[in-house]
């Protein structure tokens, strides 16, 4: 996917009210930063999240954008286990990669 392209994806996921995005790479995770304000965004593989302008300093967010630096796409289903026992209302997961 072209960065250009997750501006829409990022837009249709927001309108359709979902609860989280999962953001698997830098362009998804901007693109879904620049999208919403209020929807919780999970960084997978950002390896520079205050470079990229999505966090001001690494301890404090001040956004809600969060997540981790370290890609390893060999535990996305286990990470996303996990956050359905953490919340346990949770009804729309997305990953955009």
């Amino acid at each position: 996917m072209l960065d250009d392209e997750y501006r829409g994806v990022m837009a249709e996921l927001v309108a359709s009210k979902i609860s989280i995005i999962l953001a698997a790479n830098v362009a998804a995770a901007v693109a879904a930063a620049k999208s919403t304000n209020t929807v919780p965004i999970v960084m997978l593989a950002v390896n520079d999240p205050v470079g990229v302008g999505l966090r001001e300093e690494p301890e404090r967010p001040g956004t809600n954008v969060t997540g981790t630096t370290m890609y390893a796409p060999q535990l996305i289903g286990e990470r996303l286990r996990i956050l359905a026992r953490l919340v346990t209302n949770l009804d729309k997961i997305s990953v955009v990669s």
